[in-house]
């Protein structure tokens, strides 16, 4: 089967959900593989930026289902990017899948809990996240 991607990947990581900590008991998601895809800015070569492909499942538009990371330390009111551009420094694309660390974390926020994944890349300023929609997973009783 041929996936069609909204955003063009340099590079690609493939993740099991079973290898990431964090995701509570409570909470089983639909879907086991996914994907973190670099990709490159355009008009720059000094900058990527990444999101969360789910083969499983589709967006809006037909594409495989991609999320955009946000950056963890954005002001409420910059609406200066939507998408969290990264400069590579000491990276190349070929190297930025062996140093990224993800960690899903269970959040409550006026009320609302939220799953996201987390992700860190080592040689960067990069610390971003992504929320889970909840239709990507469902609750379980008595976990």
């Amino acid at each position: 089967m041929k996936y069609e991607y909204r955003y063009k990947a340099e590079e690609r990581k493939l993740l099991t959900v079973n290898t990431i900590q964090g995701l509570p008991r409570d909470i089983s998601l639909k879907f086991s593989n996914m994907y973190i895809r670099f990709c490159k800015v355009e008009n720059t070569n000094a900058y990527f930026f990444c999101t969360l492909a789910i083969p499983k499942m589709t967006g809006d538009e037909g594409y495989v289902l991609e999320l955009e990371f946000s950056s963890k330390f954005r002001a409420e009111d910059d609406f200066s990017s939507f998408i969290y551009e990264v400069p590579f420094q000491e990276h190349t694309f070929k190297s930025l899948p062996k140093s990224i660390s993800c960690t899903f974390e269970d959040k409550t926020e006026m009320g609302q809990r939220m799953l996201l994944l987390n992700m860190t890349i080592k040689g960067t300023p990069f610390n971003g996240y992504v929320l889970l929609n909840q239709d990507l997973y469902a609750y379980q009783q008595n976990a």
